[in-house]
């Protein structure tokens, strides 16, 4: 879901720069999400994933957060 939401956010605004799609880095990612879970509840119930600054894209974009669907 974040692959899909950050291939999103770049097609409404060809600005935005995401570091995925290179299989290590995403696997250090997954890797780092799970030992270092950052994440918090959003008021409709989903887990939302946060990635702080410079880890999945430039320091411009500050922290990135992805609401994972209950679906």
């Amino acid at each position: 879901q974040v692959r899909e939401q950050a291939a999103q956010r770049r097609a409404e605004n060809p600005k935005l720069e995401y570091w995925l799609g290179n299989a290590e880095m995403e696997q250090s990612l997954a890797k780092d999400v799970f030992q270092n879970p950052n994440f918090y509840l959003n008021e409709a119930g989903q887990v939302v994933v946060v990635f702080e600054k410079y880890t999945i894209a430039p320091g411009y974009m500050g922290a990135c957060e992805f609401a994972i669907s209950n679906e």
